[in-house]
């Protein structure tokens, strides 16, 4: 069978953009993952609670949001950006209805958070967190 170029170049057009769509869908992931462990959430002022997991929420492209559920039952939601559209670093830019900032440095293990450091700010109070994914996430 011989196909006349204008149907090879329309046939080539829609794989290119098959692939493309698959590509972006690999991405970005509309789910979110939780991970137990354990860590610390201290902020300035305040006694340090502990962090018995975390909810990993996948945004648009590079937007990144955490969500630490605390050991006295409070959730503390640090939303941001991917810094150079790499995993490893979170640029935090909101916290729910409080203003946030800092830099969260993140490791991964098979595609979750296996442990995330970092320091900022929260409502203008210096905040500091450590998290370690436990075995049995």
């Amino acid at each position: 069978m011989i196909l006349k170029p204008d149907l090879t170049r329309t046939l080539s057009a829609m794989l290119m953009g098959v692939a493309a769509t698959a590509a972006i869908v690999v991405v970005q992931p509309a789910f979110a993952d939780t991970v137990r462990g354990s860590g610390t959430f201290l902020l300035e002022g305040r006694s340090a609670v502990r962090i018995t997991s975390i909810s990993y929420q996948y945004g648009s492209e590079s937007k990144r949001t955490l969500v630490l559920l605390l050991e006295d039952g409070r959730n503390i939601s640090l939303g941001g950006q991917l810094l150079g559209g790499k995993n490893e670093r979170l640029q935090v830019e909101s916290s729910g209805n409080a203003n946030a900032s800092g830099i969260l440095s993140i490791t991964y293990v098979d595609g979750n958070p296996d442990t995330i450091n970092g320091r900022g700010l929260l409502d203008g109070q210096p905040y500091f967190l450590e998290f370690t994914r436990g075995n049995a996430s």
